[in-house]
């Protein structure tokens, strides 16, 4: 998926967390996934379906 969109490849150690919203598990599409630089304990990885939401408990 890297090359196809001309991407860096960045390995994410199944340690660390990625955050994923309640409602992708609902079949609500799209599913969107957004990454932002890795810190010490997340991957950086935030994915949800349908529309966002700044809701301090998205995630």
């Amino acid at each position: 998926m890297c090359d196809k969109y001309g991407s860096s490849f960045f390995e994410t150690p199944l340690e660390i967390k990625v955050g994923i919203s309640f409602n992708v598990k609902e079949g609500i599409e799209p599913i969107h996934g957004l990454r932002h630089f890795p810190t010490k304990d997340t991957s950086g990885w935030y994915i949800w379906a349908g529309d966002y939401s700044d809701d301090p408990d998205f995630f």
